[in-house]
């Protein structure tokens, strides 16, 4: 996500939105970049958080056509991050965000199965994950400040495992 501002400085966003457990967990990602006009980069940051929601925090229709965070409070943690992309956070300056948003599906929904097998000799397991994604547009507010996109997904996933022989 993107947003200009008025003195030719883009800010670039990245924010991913992860809930887990039935919108019981949300996992939340930002990156932030900030370039000045002539595409030099002036600033990144990334934060990481977690929170606990409350019932009814989030939504998510059954066939991905829909969803929607009410507005709830994350504790982000800045990441020190090395250039392969490995990040660990930092203790110093955690700060609270407030998150809400929407989003709406726009493409057709996409079904996959796969599945993993592993053999050791007397243990079989068989891990199946099914997944479910649609292109969305979004429209976030962190902090008072609207984010929109075109470029956003609803995703589920679920994962199973099947062991035979394994003590």
């Amino acid at each position: 996500m993107w947003s200009p501002d008025d003195t030719s400085i883009c800010t670039i966003w990245n924010v991913t939105v992860e809930v887990y457990d039935v919108g019981v967990q949300l996992c939340l990602f930002v990156d932030t970049i900030v370039y000045d006009a002539d595409d030099t980069i002036i600033s990144s940051n990334t934060e990481q958080g977690g929170a606990l929601l409350p019932d009814g925090a989030f939504t998510l229709d059954q066939q991905l056509r829909t969803a929607t965070l009410a507005p709830v409070t994350v504790t982000v943690f800045a990441l020190a991050c090395d250039e392969f992309g490995g990040c660990i956070p930092t203790d110093t300056n955690p700060r609270e965000i407030t998150i809400s948003g929407t989003w709406t599906g726009v493409s057709e929904l996409m079904r996959s199965k796969q599945s993993y097998r592993t053999d050791e000799g007397r243990c079989k397991i068989t891990y199946t994950t099914h997944s479910e994604e649609r292109q969305a547009t979004a429209t976030l507010t962190i902090d008072g400040q609207v984010l929109e996109t075109e470029y956003a997904y609803l995703n589920r996933s679920r994962t199973s495992d099947k062991q035979i022989g394994c003590a």
